[in-house]
């Protein structure tokens, strides 16, 4: 078995992405890949690094209709992969689910994962990127399994496609040990630049924007969010230079909040997500508004902001200015009173 030994760790932690219930269906036949890879079926092609190879399982169906197909190459072959070897694998992979046929959502349900199963992850970078003329979300991902005592960083790429009643969700991925992660990085930016996927369209996030007002030193000042989780308990702390919320939303799917708050607190910023730091984007609306976008994998996030001072606040630096300003002032007015004396 320990030549599926990479392959099913990459399965393990992409399909608590891909698929809430986190659960692994019997994985079928191998096909082993190498070179230029070709899925016509899903209009798919990608050229892997020159030496590595793998397998592809041509289709797993999962719960709901949904189908996943996944092909994987590491360095040599995956049978030089052994149980004490950490894999270096890239993996594309094509998740296919049926559309939603309503709108209506039950916000009461919720499928909770296997959390002991479950890699605790962290979203370290998130841009979106052109590749071929298709543009698709680019991610970097640091999960560690405690169970093993090992951190691993991913970097994904994702777009999808609508073909019918099916949405197809396309990605290249690359992962590795967190201590090698970068011997290998060069060769997945290569990859992902060959690239190609027909009738792809770029991932889009449905957001609703809301308005919370807070009172600074008796002024009532709006704060625009942006987020397509739902935002609640939102609270504005003066006295500690904080913004918190919480941001709940499917289990195990990206939520990204935008969050414009720079006309009540300044940076550089602390972002915490469950007490633990996250990584944040310093964004502009477009009547120059600044404000940070924060995005994380949900279902209940607890968002923690830290500013530097609040707006109205003179900020400590320029404090020492004041004092000097101020006894010049109290020098003068002084000076003027004993020459009329």
């Amino acid at each position: 078995m320990k030549i599926y030994n990479g392959f099913i760790i990459s399965i393990l932690l992409i399909t608590p992405i891909l698929y809430a219930d986190a659960q692994i269906p019997e994985i079928p036949e191998f096909k082993e890949v190498s070179g230029r890879y070709v899925n016509e079926a899903l209009g798919v092609e990608v050229t892997f690094p020159d030496g590595w190879s793998g397998m592809e399982i041509p289709s797993m169906p999962l719960l709901n209709n949904s189908i996943l197909t996944m092909v994987s190459v590491t360095p040599g072959s995956m049978a030089d992969i052994s149980d004490t070897n950490m894999p270096i694998i890239i993996t594309l992979v094509a998740y296919s689910g049926e559309k939603i046929k309503t709108t209506q959502t039950d916000t009461t349900q919720t499928n909770e994962p296997n959390v002991e199963l479950e890699p605790k992850c962290n979203i370290l970078s998130f841009e979106t990127k052109k590749v071929n003329n298709v543009e698709g979300m680019l991610t970097e991902i640091e999960c560690n399994i405690e169970e093993q005592s090992v951190t691993y960083i991913m970097k994904m790429f994702s777009v999808y496609q609508e073909i019918d009643d099916r949405i197809n969700s396309i990605s290249l991925m690359y992962m590795a040990n967190k201590d090698v992660y970068n011997d290998h990085l060069n060769e997945f930016d290569n990859t992902l630049n060959t690239l190609k996927v027909s009738n792809a369209k770029p991932l889009s996030f449905k957001s609703s924007e809301i308005v919370e007002s807070v009172n600074v030193e008796g002024n009532n000042i709006d704060i625009k969010i942006s987020s397509n989780s739902k935002i609640t308990d939102f609270e504005f702390d003066a006295e500690n230079k904080a913004i918190a919320f919480k941001a709940e939303g499917e289990n195990n799917s990206i939520g990204i909040t935008d969050i414009y708050l720079g006309n009540v607190l300044q940076g550089p910023y602390t972002v915490t997500i469950n007490g633990e730091a996250a990584y944040y984007l310093t964004i502009t609306d477009e009547n120059g508004n600044e404000g940070i976008r924060i995005i994380y994998t949900h279902s209940i996030k607890d968002v923690k902001i830290i500013g530097t001072h609040v707006v109205p606040e003179f900020p400590v630096s320029i404090l020492p200015i004041l004092a000097l300003i101020t006894g010049v002032t109290i020098f003068m007015v002084r000076n003027k009173s004993i020459h009329k004396i």
